[in-house]
């Protein structure tokens, strides 16, 4: 994964201004963040899931994350 595609990742899951983003330079942190992005994406995943099994309309599309927030 790039370092833009991490900054948007944290932007995007983490809410961490892209220009914050950007200025964090240790890659333990990176990746510590980036393992909470990831962490993040599968509750909303999960959220997503149940919310459709509730709903019987929306159960029979499968639920997907929107694209803004695909990888």
């Amino acid at each position: 994964m790039t370092r833009q595609e991490e900054n948007w990742e944290m932007a995007m899951l983490l809410q961490i201004p892209w220009h914050e983003a950007n200025k964090i330079d240790s890659q333990e942190d990176r990746d510590f963040l980036m393992v909470k992005a990831k962490q993040m994406r599968e509750h909303m995943e999960q959220q997503m899931k149940a919310q459709a099994q509730q709903n019987p309309i929306i159960s029979a599309a499968p639920p997907e994350l929107p694209n803004y927030l695909k990888l």
